[in-house]
């Protein structure tokens, strides 16, 4: 019932947006099911027009229906058991369930610490109008998830709101203490809006985490094909774009040593100008990896875990920007004489 959710929301802090709340009205709830032939549940559907997408202390994250971001996640996570290097890899469940959970994953949560929240649209059943719902990690996805539930409400109350994932997830999931306060902040998930001062800014970082990794594929592209010139350039973009925006350079830093090696330092160099990014940087960045990979346990999982094709591949508008600054560094190159074969 509507009076419910309103209940719970009076109890609430709610803090301003500068944005359009993202609240949505029946006929749009009904015209997604009609489109997309998935029945949400009714719960689900009074928490749209009551509370709409927004963020629960500092810790869970609940959208409006959104199937794109849906499948951008739920692929990743599929992506990552297809690498399973044996059936009984998984932590939970062996690798055949969890691909066909998958198959019927719709994701409606996440939070800052890369989990994300779904339902089994297999399990769904009249008697309660609701689905399963489960709770995983979509960053390197190792197998680790959790059924959390059926009933919605609950889930808010009891699990975003209150300390219920202390009884159910591994302490490694669990939030913070401080993450589960009682406020409520509204955003609308389509703004293209950037506030730096609050969870937003997580946002942005995950767009350009995004954009670089499909920089990378293109590099990927590139070097398959004989272009390592053009490699480079493209993975020293993608380094500039991480650190710009405080990102880990999501590419095998393995991988970018073995290129490095094979162009030599006297044409890196030469890229290196040719892309505004200074040389003695790039060298002093890789040796310094190279060498902190050889002390680290979990380097290859740290450093190594995203394969290109994982990524998205870059819409023509993106390729376009990349391709206008490849042409503009050829260019540069040449004037310089500083190019060298592909």
């Amino acid at each position: 019932m509507l009076e419910n959710w309103q209940a719970l929301l009076a109890q609430l802090k709610v803090f301003e947006s500068d944005e359009s709340q993202e609240i949505w009205q029946p006929e749009q709830l009904k015209l997604f099911e009609l489109e997309t032939g998935i029945i949400l549940p009714e719960q689900y559907k009074e928490f749209c027009q009551v509370f709409g997408t927004g963020m629960f202390g500092d810790y869970m994250r609940i959208y409006c229906p959104n199937i794109y971001m849906s499948n951008l996640f739920i692929n990743s996570v599929k992506d990552d058991v297809n690498n399973f290097p044996d059936p009984s890899h998984g932590k939970i469940m062996d690798v055949e369930s969890l691909k066909k959970l998958l198959e019927f994953a719709f994701m409606f949560g996440d939070n800052p610490s890369s989990d994300i929240v779904f339902w089994d649209l297999s399990s769904y059943s009249k008697s309660d109008d609701s689905y399963d719902i489960y709770i995983a990690n979509s960053d390197c996805f190792a197998g680790d998830i959790h059924k959390i539930g059926r009933n919605f409400y609950e889930f808010i109350r009891d699990f975003c709101l209150g300390t219920r994932s202390y009884e159910l997830l591994p302490e490694s999931m669990r939030p913070a203490p401080q993450e589960l306060t009682l406020t409520f902040y509204p955003f609308n998930s389509k703004s293209e809006s950037i506030d730096s001062d609050s969870w937003m800014q997580n946002r942005l970082i995950w767009q350009k985490n995004i954009a670089s990794g499909v920089v990378r594929k293109m590099a990927q592209n590139y070097e398959d094909r004989g272009h390592l010139q053009e490699a480079l350039l493209l993975h020293i973009q993608h380094l500039k774009i991480a650190g710009t925006f405080g990102l880990e350079a999501n590419f095998s830093f393995t991988k970018l040593k073995e290129l490095l090696d094979t162009i030599g330092e006297q044409k890196i160099r030469a890229i290196c100008q040719a892309s505004d990014y200074p040389p003695e940087e790039l060298l002093l960045f890789i040796t310094l990896v190279n060498t902190n990979l050889t002390s680290k346990a979990n380097a290859k999982q740290q450093f190594e875990h995203l394969d290109a094709e994982n990524l998205p591949d870059p819409d023509a508008e993106f390729q376009q920007v990349w391709q206008d600054f490849l042409q503009s560094a050829r260019e540069r190159l040449e004037t310089e004489q500083l190019s060298f074969g592909t």
